[in-house]
């Protein structure tokens, strides 16, 4: 990733960050689970879009997002034939 620039100054990193931090520390208080990286992911491309659309790579964001929703059931299949495996050998 590449910071983003605007009047001589560097504004990406600053704005993806702050904005990363204020959303981990409200769901913190709120007592919500959240993935750090991808709310840090988010935060860059939301950023990034700000300035306009050219800013982002989508085909990136489309994978990260992809990505993301086949997490969950990958990992609960795999939590699932774990089970049924260790439940099979006499252990669960």
């Amino acid at each position: 990733m590449t910071a983003l620039k605007g009047e001589g100054q560097a504004l990406g990193p600053a704005r993806s960050t702050r904005h990363a931090a204020t959303v981990i520390e409200v769901a913190s208080r709120l007592g919500n689970p959240l993935s750090t990286t991808h709310t840090i992911a988010a935060t860059i491309m939301g950023v990034g879009a700000t300035r306009g659309t050219g800013y982002v790579r989508w085909n990136v964001a489309g994978n990260m997002i992809t990505a993301w929703f086949l997490t969950i059931p990958a990992t609960a299949l795999t939590a699932f034939l774990a089970y049924q495996l260790i439940a099979l050998a006499g252990f669960g």
